[in-house]
């Protein structure tokens, strides 16, 4: 979708998506609209075109999926603040797509579990 659309409009996505965030973490209105600004982020970043490479272990998704839901549990019964919230985000965005950023740069590629 966001392929079809004009630079200056994927761009004004772009940015709101940045505001929406960014008042998500301010904190005044909750976490909503940074949810909100994540998937207006995303969009704008046109996903279809990418192809990714998988450079996780299944271990390491699995891993990172509890890691992530147990941060979700202390977040949503305030034991954590929500920057562990924005964390476990990540935790589960990574194990979900298979594929860690940080890995990428460091030039990281997980061996194949043994099954």
């Amino acid at each position: 979708m966001s392929s079809m659309l004009p630079n200056s409009s994927r761009m004004f996505i772009f940015i709101l998506g940045l505001v929406l965030i960014g008042v998500g973490l301010w904190g005044p209105f909750g976490f909503v609209p940074g949810w909100i600004g994540a998937a207006v982020l995303l969009t704008s970043l046109g996903w279809g075109r990418l192809h990714w490479a998988r450079n996780m272990s299944g271990t390491d998704r699995v891993f990172r999926l509890f890691l992530g839901l147990m941060l979700i549990g202390f977040v949503l019964t305030d034991r954590m603040g929500p920057l562990a919230g924005w964390f476990a985000l990540a935790m589960l965005l990574t194990a979900t797509l298979g594929r860690c950023p940080i890995y990428s740069v460091l030039g990281y590629r997980a061996p194949a579990d043994r099954g």
